[in-house]
């Protein structure tokens, strides 16, 4: 029998996002982006949260506008990915998209600390790419007369 799907899961998907939508923007405090969209600091802080399944259209088209986001991005956010075969998911996403997208879909974590697994999966997939993906481009474009150098790269510039 599949598990029962967790009504506020879109919502906590949801609230990721606009923090790290938000935050992107330059408004690392939730009241400093309260006060620039005009919602007041607890209905923002239940919308980061995802603790409840349902708001006013007006106040879900106040936080598309003032993330810059197009016009029915927030329902597409709720829609997103709707997990029932994890073996599918897993065939299609690198491993650690899928540990995402489940932690995203199943996971009681926080959008904080959502933000702070994707965060360390990003740095981990960088650093492998450094030490593994990036040598072998560098090799080929050497064999092809380039030269190579990365923003890593203390500016030697050695392919």
């Amino acid at each position: 029998m599949p598990p029962t799907p967790d009504p506020l899961a879109p919502w906590r998907r949801l609230g990721a996002a606009v923090i790290a939508r938000r935050v992107e923007l330059g408004h690392t405090t939730r009241e400093s982006f309260a006060r620039h969209a005009k919602l007041t600091p607890k209905t923002l802080g239940e919308i980061e949260r995802g603790v409840r399944t349902s708001y006013d259209k007006a106040t879900l088209a106040t936080i598309e506008r003032a993330l810059n986001w197009p016009v029915g991005h927030v329902q597409k956010l709720l829609d997103g990915p709707q997990i029932t075969d994890p073996d599918e998911v897993a065939r299609t996403v690198r491993r650690d998209d899928f540990v995402l997208v489940w932690l995203l879909t199943n996971a009681a974590l926080t959008p904080a600390d959502l933000l702070r697994v994707e965060m360390l999966i990003r740095q981990r997939r960088e650093a492998w790419e450094r030490e593994h993906l990036w040598p072998e481009v560098a090799a080929r474009i050497a064999e092809m007369g380039g030269v190579v150098s990365w923003p890593w790269d203390d500016g030697g510039g050695d392919a």
